[in-house]
């Protein structure tokens, strides 16, 4: 698994991504940095994506709370994270990190860029860079356009579970999908 971090990414230029023939969004990736936090913060303070989401954290406009748990994540010895650009604007983020013993992917993509195919660029870049397999991914079962980029990447529904939901302080359907 060092090996996650120890490679490069595979996909180094900008990946097309488009809605319409009339209007490309380029994506690209780069290193994650520190200097990113402040936009991070912002998305995951949005009422409407912390909805969508579900799985955030106990108070998403809690800086504090944010900061410490993005020391936890940058102390994370196997992590691969990066930051999404869009047509060269910093858009959010996408990993792939070890949880509960499995490699796990996750993204987070500013609002403002939904239904773009940001996202489903992002992670098919993240999927050229990270070779390993199984992959794994946890969203909330009534998130479809999540579904919906995590399907066109190749992951299939392999379980559900019940959990507590932060984003919505309930219990709630959580959709495991897996990438073989």
């Amino acid at each position: 698994m060092s090996a996650l971090l120890e490679r490069e990414p595979a996909v180094q230029g900008a990946a097309s991504a488009s809605v319409s023939a009339t209007v490309p969004v380029q994506v690209s990736l780069r290193p994650f940095s520190v200097a990113d936090l402040d936009r991070v913060f912002a998305h995951l303070s949005d009422p409407v994506a912390v909805h969508m989401a579900g799985l955030t954290l106990p108070e998403p406009g809690d800086r504090p709370g944010f900061d410490a748990a993005w020391q936890r994540v940058f102390a994370m010895p196997d992590i691969w994270l990066r930051g999404v650009l869009a047509n060269d604007s910093f858009a959010g983020h996408v990993a792939c990190y070890r949880f509960q013993g499995a490699l796990e992917v996750g993204y987070w993509i500013e609002r403002a860029w939904w239904g773009q195919g940001v996202a489903s660029s992002a992670l098919r870049q993240l999927l050229a860079a990270v070779p390993h397999r199984p992959l794994h991914a946890h969203l909330l079962s009534d998130n479809v356009a999540s579904l919906r980029v995590l399907r066109k990447c190749g992951f299939q529904c392999s379980g559900q579970l019940r959990v507590f939901a932060w984003g919505r302080r309930e219990e709630v359907s959580v959709d495991v999908l897996t990438l073989d």
